[in-house]
């Protein structure tokens, strides 16, 4: 069995006032929010059990009727620990993990479903066409990423060269119930400030540097992360013209 779980606990500070009275995920591109979309990627993928992460404004989430973990100290903690709240929903079969601020073709999505191994994340190949239109530096918001033979090998630093960057994390990953037992006992073992400050891909270095295997489901485009206004803006013209094909309605 594989579920959905959606990390939803941010406000996205740098979309200003658009999240001033809403969490990030709940931000519309073509007249549907960003959960929405993801909700209905993974339901039309056959993931018809679906819980989310909520932390700010977190009672704006309780309208789509799904069961929900809460991470009270959202504002102080990374991503880890929005997952660490979910503990229960990890615990039994697969779980697609999905952050709220980004969409994705479902043809990604099946492609992980059927990806084997007890982590796997995402990555998309040609990140760079997509980060040199987001941003002026593209090399300044982008991390290094390196894999050997499909396994993770490198992620997370700040690059000084392109020829760092194999691809780019997406937000989206598998963890079946084997590996969230592995990463749940490595966690407990942290100080509890140490976790608070664990990003998902500080946790995934951490991981591998103990010999996990984390293997990597690489894409081609067709899918977007959204982080300012302009990220909107420029989802629109791709969709306009045509980059996204008919999955994005």
């Amino acid at each position: 069995m594989t579920k959905g779980l959606i990390l939803a606990a941010g406000r996205g500070s740098r979309l200003g006032q658009m999240t001033e009275h809403m969490p990030k995920g709940l931000v519309e591109l073509k007249s549907k929010s960003l959960i929405a979309r993801t909700i209905d990627t993974m339901r039309s993928s056959g993931l018809d059990e679906i819980a989310v992460v909520t932390g700010y404004r977190s009672e704006k989430i309780d309208k789509f009727g799904l069961p929900t973990y809460k991470n009270e100290q959202w504002s102080k903690t990374n991503m880890v620990s929005s997952l660490m709240e979910a503990d229960e929903w990890l615990s039994t079969g697969n779980t697609i993990v999905c952050y709220s601020d980004i969409f994705f073709s479902p043809y990604i999505l099946q492609d992980l479903i059927s990806f084997k191994g007890d982590m796997v994340i995402t990555a998309d190949l040609r990140w760079e066409c997509l980060w040199r239109r987001r941003n002026e530096d593209f090399l300044a918001d982008a991390e290094s990423f390196r894999s050997v033979n499909g396994r993770l090998v490198d992620i997370g630093r700040q690059p000084v060269t392109r020829e760092e960057i194999e691809a780019q994390y997406m937000g989206l990953l598998k963890i079946s119930s084997e590996g969230w037992a592995r990463i749940k006992d490595y966690l407990l073992s942290l100080e509890k400030g140490v976790v608070a400050g664990l990003s998902m891909t500080d946790l995934l270095m951490r991981l591998i540097s103990l010999g996990e295997s984390v293997m990597v489901c690489f894409t081609q485009g067709q899918w977007g992360e959204v982080d300012t206004p302009t990220d909107l803006s420029l989802y629109l013209k791709m969709d306009n013209d045509g980059e996204f094909g008919d999955w994005l309605d």
